[in-house]
């Protein structure tokens, strides 16, 4: 069991350094063309949505940057949206087919397709309200 357990755990380790590495340094990176798509990685090599979602992470911004122009700034914020709608909807058609109706009664492929498409990265902490608040609260 302690064998078993042991190369579970290297395997898991190995993961988490490929999912590195294919983060690391994401711009015209070759791994990160070759990497199969969501629908392959889910049926063709049986990850989990979790998984096949850490190791996209990187190729999927990419992908966004790249369709609107390699920009994300606030000035051309109406393409980087029509960018992200796009490459979500495509992930979205993608994801129906891992899990039967039921699943999707209770939420949208949608919205778990975006929960899985985001890291921890991608949320902007409003620092100057809470330091506004927190100095208010302190008055």
């Amino acid at each position: 069991i302690k064998l078993t357990a042991r190369l579970y755990d290297q395997c898991q380790d190995t993961f988490a350094q490929l999912g590195q590495f294919l983060s690391n340094n994401p711009t015209n990176n070759q791994s990160l063309k070759q990497l199969p798509s969501f629908e392959e990685l889910s049926t063709m090599y049986h990850l989990k949505a979790d998984s096949a979602f850490f190791l996209l992470r990187t190729k999927l911004s990419d992908q966004i940057l790249a369709d609107c122009g390699g920009k994300a700034d606030t000035a051309d914020t109406e393409a980087y949206v029509k960018s992200c709608e796009k490459t979500m909807s495509v992930l979205s058609d993608q994801v129906k087919l891992m899990y039967t109706a039921k699943v999707w009664d209770k939420i949208s492929p949608r919205l778990f397709a975006t929960f899985w498409a985001l890291s921890s990265s991608d949320i902007i902490l409003p620092s100057k309200k809470y330091t506004m608040e927190i100095e208010r609260l302190e008055k």
